[in-house]
């Protein structure tokens, strides 16, 4: 398990994660595989089109759930897949910049998680 900016993506994960992230969490059980990362906030329309065209690819049914949130004038947006079988999870959020003093949402976060 490696916590912080700049840890190393765990090994045996097969979900794929888009290049130029900067990992923030791995971990490694005997139950799965799981991995953040943050991304520059302009890529939240490139990272959604990534999933879409890998989800669709990979021959299992992927369900998809979006949903925004506003309030004081800004909006959240929050993207998850999840497969009709099996333990695996995608998910794609606006967020604060992990290893910044900010806790305004100016990042992109994607966790990846797959079950083992």
């Amino acid at each position: 398990m490696s916590f912080g900016v700049g840890t190393e993506m765990p090994e045996g994960l097969d979900i794929p994660v888009p290049d130029g992230g900067t990992v923030q969490t791995s971990i490694t059980t005997s139950d799965g595989v799981m991995a953040s990362l943050f991304y520059d906030q302009g890529r939240y329309d490139e990272i959604i089109g990534f999933y879409e065209d890998w989800t669709a690819s990979t021959g299992d049914d992927w369900q998809k759930q979006s949903f925004d949130v506003s309030s004081d004038g800004e909006t959240i947006r929050t993207t998850m897949w999840l497969p009709d079988e099996g333990n695996n999870a995608i998910s794609v959020a606006d967020c604060p910049g992990a290893g910044t003093e900010t806790t305004e949402f100016n990042s992109v976060c994607v966790s990846v998680s797959q079950g083992g």
